[in-house]
């Protein structure tokens, strides 16, 4: 995964372009103001996309979607290659994270055209400092994630974290 940003601090990333963890989303946020573009291959989904944090606790986005095991081809399709999808998606942080209590947001990827990765998901994001620092994400999708999902950035230095999730696809 691959992201190009105007801050110092990287939020992590999903392979979809939204702010998460590989495949889950979290409840945190692109910050007011700041732009996030970035790329990912995850075969057979190669995928360019970009964010925005549009006003504070909103976040927009959009992707571009090459899927490289459906090739198009014969009639108007002549020269088009591979299938390609483009998806835009939202998430709204209805409570940002305090130290008593986590953040909390809502999201919808994939809302318009085709509806290809679709998915409306809740989630709930807290920093825990308990035996190695790390942002705990657990929430609930309906949609290309379907169920219950969790996740963790383990924080093992200012610069160096490591993920873990279950993603159910």
């Amino acid at each position: 995964l691959l992201v190009f940003s105007n801050c110092y601090a990287f939020d992590v990333v999903s392979n979809f372009g939204r702010t998460g963890l590989l495949v889950n989303p979290s409840a945190y946020v692109t910050k007011d103001g700041h732009i996030v573009f970035g790329g990912s291959y995850v075969y057979p989904y190669l995928r360019g996309h970009g964010s925005v944090g549009f006003f504070p606790g909103l976040e927009l986005g959009g992707t571009i979607t090459e899927i490289r095991n459906i090739y198009l081809s014969g009639g108007k399709w002549q020269g088009y290659g591979y299938y390609k999808d483009k998806a835009f998606f939202a998430k709204y942080q209805l409570l940002p994270e305090t130290s008593k209590y986590p953040a909390i947001a809502i999201g919808w990827d994939d809302f318009h055209g085709t509806k290809l990765f679709e998915t409306k998901y809740l989630v709930v994001s807290k920093y825990l400092d308990f035996l190695v620092p790390q942002n705990v994400s657990i929430g609930y999708a309906d949609g290309v994630l379907n169920g219950f999902f969790w996740g963790s950035e383990v924080l093992a230095h200012p610069k160096v974290s490591f993920l873990i999730e279950y993603a159910p696809l």
